[in-house]
């Protein structure tokens, strides 16, 4: 049955479109993530929760943005596009969705990965005084992916990752654990010099 699966996701990584979704706890650095693999910062990113609403990003010959919203209409921006994924996809700026936008698709000739993956960014979980984006991100846009990226700051606490870890096995995808920020953590040492604890451990 193993061989099998594998065998399916072979056939469907080489004649369709993945789809693989960043989820994780508000400010984890998932927007920071895609902005990275855009080669620009054009997603929103903040400490506070930005994200409002699904973020699709794939490559694409032009740079664009398409707006999908809730009543079906669609409308495609070419210029000015850092500002129009501010103003539309960081709650900031619309706060509970007041704008209606379905998703935002973005297309970048910049995008470092295959040409096959569409890119997702969610909502942040455990947004304070937000739950309507755990709502968006579990039961809507996590049953749509193909795979799964659960980006978490390696200095969460165990027990927050542990619970929001036993939420994604429900659905039945393959799991990646990214650990961000690796690079905040500094080995242990005593007064006398002596490391005690190091990065790794």
């Amino acid at each position: 049955s193993r061989i099998d699966f594998f065998e399916k996701k072979i056939e469907q990584w080489n004649s369709s479109s993945w789809r693989v979704g960043l989820i994780g706890i508000t400010s984890s650095g998932k927007s920071t993530l895609v902005n990275g693999l855009l080669g620009e910062e054009l997603l929103p990113s903040h400490v506070k929760p930005s994200s409002n609403c699904l973020i699709m990003t794939r490559y694409g010959i032009e740079k664009k943005v398409v707006k999908y919203y809730e009543d079906g209409i669609v409308q495609e921006v070419t210029t000015n596009l850092k500002q129009e994924l501010d103003e539309l996809g960081n709650e900031l700026k619309n706060p509970t969705n007041n704008k209606k936008i379905h998703h935002l698709s973005v297309y970048s000739p910049g995008f470092k990965l295959n040409p096959n993956i569409t890119l997702c960014d969610t909502p942040g979980l455990e947004a304070y005084n937000l739950p309507h984006h755990d709502e968006i991100t579990i039961n809507s846009i996590l049953p749509s992916l193909d795979l799964v990226l659960y980006i978490s700051n390696v200095r969460l606490a165990a027990q927050e990752n542990n619970r929001i870890i036993k939420l994604i096995p429900e659905t039945k995808k393959p799991l990646i654990w990214v650990l961000n920020c690796v690079d905040v953590i500094k080995e242990k040492t005593e007064k006398d010099g002596v490391v005690s604890k190091t990065r790794e451990q």
